[in-house]
């Protein structure tokens, strides 16, 4: 099994926002997951041999929150920036001051990051990659929802 990360990039308008170094970096990373998740099974414990990667810590436990702060300020926030100036050309960078980091998780039902990536794969099969209300309703995520609860529920035990 191989990864190809730039998969998808002309289509959902992303081809521009990497450079090769980027690039190189985030293939690598993806084959060495790709090792360490061959055969494994869902409930496997693994530590990447690179210690390259990073984490999202989604119940925002304060043991982790000053390594997520610097992960934000020092990767995520400049890649953004540099993303924008690249694409949107003449158009000011959205910035909040004084910003507040969230001390529990604030994502209303329906909108997990696992349900978003479920709706765009579904705009993806209708033809349209952009990622639209007009393309995934309120309803249409609900309804994914309640599919993914039976099908987990429905597991044997």
């Amino acid at each position: 099994m191989t990864v190809n990360p730039e998969l998808f990039d002309v289509e959902t308008d992303s081809d521009e926002l990497t450079d090769d170094t980027t690039w190189a970096q985030h293939a690598a990373l993806a084959n060495e997951v790709l090792q360490q998740l061959e055969g494994a099974s869902l409930s496997s414990t693994f530590r990447l041999a690179s210690g390259a990667g990073t984490f999202y810590e989604p119940l925002c436990d304060p043991q982790y929150r000053a390594t997520i702060e610097d992960t934000y300020e020092e990767t995520v926030a400049p890649f953004l920036l540099g993303g924008h100036k690249k694409t949107m050309i003449g158009v000011e960078y959205p910035v909040v001051e004084n910003g507040v980091w969230l001390d529990a998780p604030r994502q209303p039902d329906g909108t997990s990051c696992g349900v978003m990536v479920i709706a765009q794969v579904y705009c993806m099969l209708k033809d349209n990659f952009r990622f639209t209300k007009a393309t995934v309703s309120a309803d249409d995520v609900a309804v994914m929802r309640l599919r993914i609860m039976w099908m987990i529920l429905m597991q044997p035990a």
